[in-house]
């Protein structure tokens, strides 16, 4: 009987805390590799050595601490501004696995998978290489191997990051015979380019059958801007490799729709899936075309701001006219009176007009600010506000006046008996009067807005039965005088 090890090496949570400080422009990376190996049976799988082999650029070129059962990597990467960020970051680890138990196993898997989680955009990459030693390799009982683990830093951008990891590897002593092994690789640095008019671009993955029966698989990938296709374009489905062989498969990569990018790469980790799990062959750079307007930090330029009288109670329009290199989202309104005070309004639309309303009689300007689909505010970054275009373009102070003022002039023999001292803009107005015994009338005169109204239709109507005065639409303020004389029935006791 043969006995099998799996060594699984797996970074279960890596977390990135990203500290900025004006002025600071080195870029600082700390990498945590531990891991705990539990042995079954006679003897034990342990880690006797680790040695730091070669580097680049690494601060701290020092050996690891490990024990028998862990190891703890620490790694510092520094980035100055300046640097060159296609320069190598790496470091490569000789490791060396002693098996003091009475039997030989053959190596199964070694897997090293970094989860990243960011507190804002990433800006490094991970990835690594095991090297000197093969899938399915035999380690003998009583003797060691030694390989190597190279871990690769990838930085996007100058920044000062620190990065901490916990990993577990497990050995487990199985004492049934191997029946075979489904194992993938991915050839390092693998990179596919989607530039220009390249609508699709392959890696090529070997893909190891050691069953005697074929076997099913498929391949993942974990960014959404990109999709895995065949040569002509069709979905990725499903693959099958016969029993006994060693197969390549080319792995076609798209954009997943009319996407673009604000830096000209993407990566993606290729994932190989398989009926008893899944296993992340590594990083894919992706080279794409960078769109420019993605990088706008410019808000809106408004211009032209009318504000026109509508008569309606309270209300005026505002319309306006704006430009921008991305798609404008919103706008935000200022309605201002004469001392400046203002009262801000999204209008929640890409409509460049907007209805102030619940306005009273007085003095007016409008301010107006955009918003684009890459979040820059006019609000934020306007510094004045005149009629010139600008992140802020204003209106003209105008007054504005909606409702309108009445004004009785009656003799003394004519009393007001109803009617309103205020009219609402288009609305009517009714007023009655009382007139003295013996009295009767001798002129009506109605102006309103300054202009003198003729009695009838288009003007006022004056019912004299029932003392009753009538206006239909109110424009402008209202004076009413009134006049009366004498009827000469006047008896003496």
């Amino acid at each position: 009987m043969k006995n099998k090890l799996n060594l699984i090496v797996t970074l279960i949570t890596i977390f990135i805390f990203l500290f900025t400080t004006i002025g600071y422009a080195a870029y600082g990376a700390r990498l945590g590799f531990t891991g705990n190996v539990y042995v079954k049976g006679n003897g034990e799988i342990a880690i006797t050595n680790v040695v730091l082999d070669t580097h680049s650029n690494l601060s701290n070129p020092t050996a690891p601490v490990f024990t028998k059962d862990s190891i703890t990597f620490d790694l510092n990467f520094n980035v100055a501004s300046n640097s060159n960020l296609d320069d190598d970051y790496y470091a490569t680890y000789e490791i060396t696995l002693s098996n003091t138990t009475f039997y030989d196993y053959e190596f199964a898997s070694a897997v090293f998978t970094p989860s990243v989680e960011t507190l804002n955009d990433q800006n490094m990459t991970v990835s690594y290489d095991v090297d000197g030693i093969d899938i399915g390799e035999n380690i003998p009982k009583l003797t060691t191997k030694t390989f190597t683990l190279t871990i690769h830093m990838y930085p996007k951008t100058p920044g000062n990051y620190n990065v901490g990891g916990e990993s577990n590897v497990d050995v487990e002593q199985e004492a049934v015979e191997p029946v075979g092994s489904l194992l993938a690789s991915l050839p390092k640095n693998s990179q596919v380019n989607l530039r220009n008019s390249n609508v699709r671009d392959k890696v090529t993955v070997s893909v190891i059958n050691s069953f005697d029966t074929a076997k099913g698989f498929n391949f993942s990938i974990n960014n959404s801007n990109f999709k895995l296709v065949n040569a002509n374009g069709n979905t990725l489905g499903s693959l099958t490799i016969p029993a006994n062989t060693t197969q390549d498969f080319d792995v076609y990569f798209e954009k997943n729709g009319n996407i673009s990018f604000a830096i000209d790469y993407q990566t993606a980790n290729l994932v190989f899936n398989k009926n008893d799990g899944s296993t992340n062959l590594g990083s894919v750079k992706i080279l794409v075309d960078k769109d420019e307007t993605l990088l706008d930090d410019q808000a809106p330029i408004i211009s032209d701001v009318q504000a026109s009288f509508v008569a309606d109670n309270g209300k005026v329009n505002v319309t306006w006219s704006a430009t921008d290199i991305n798609n404008i989202t919103d706008f935000i309104v200022d309605v201002c009176n004469s001392s400046n005070e203002c009262t801000s309004y999204n209008t929640g639309s890409t409509s460049r007009n907007y209805t102030a309303t619940g306005l009273s009689n007085g003095t007016y300007y409008f301010k107006v600010y955009g918003i684009d689909s890459k979040g820059n505010n006019g609000k934020t970054q306007a510094t004045t506000c005149t009629q010139s275009e600008g992140y802020c373009s204003r209106s003209t102070s105008s007054n504005y006046k909606w409702v309108f003022n009445v004004t009785y002039n009656l003799d003394n023999y004519v009393t007001k008996a109803s009617g309103p001292d205020t009219v609402v803009i288009n609305n009517s107005f009714t007023a009655t009067f009382t007139l003295g015994n013996n009295r009767q009338y001798n002129q009506v005169t109605v102006t309103m807005g300054g202009n003198t109204l003729t009695s009838g239709s288009g003007g006022y109507t004056w019912n004299a039965n029932q003392n009753r005065m009538t206006i239909n639409s109110v424009t402008g303020d209202i004076v009413v005088t009134i006049t009366t004389s004498s009827t000469g029935n006047i008896c003496n006791n």
